[in-house]
């Protein structure tokens, strides 16, 4: 075995279906990241990177949440009332 994947660690920080990389596999992820975003930016992408925490509006706009306040969600949210997005890769 190569090693690159740890499905044991990725379950217990995660759940089930997550998986941690090491080593090469992480490597190599971050390679092919960096391969897709030259390759679009010589497409005529910008590149952006947003913030992780949002305002409430922004979550409801994107379907993150109900737009209904009274709805329950496990969405974290911060002292000054903004929510961190989902992560997703």
């Amino acid at each position: 075995m190569l090693g690159i994947l740890d499905f044991e660690r990725g379950v217990k920080l995660s759940g089930s279906r997550f998986y941690v990389l090491n080593g090469l596999g992480a490597r190599l992820q971050r390679a092919l990241i960096a391969w897709m975003l030259d390759l679009h930016r010589k497409q005529g992408y910008e590149e952006r990177y947003t913030p992780f925490v949002v305002k409430r509006e922004c979550m409801v706009g994107a379907g993150q949440l109900p737009s209904s306040p009274t709805t329950s969600t496990t969405m974290r949210k911060t002292t000054c009332g903004s929510s961190a997005l989902p992560k997703s890769h």
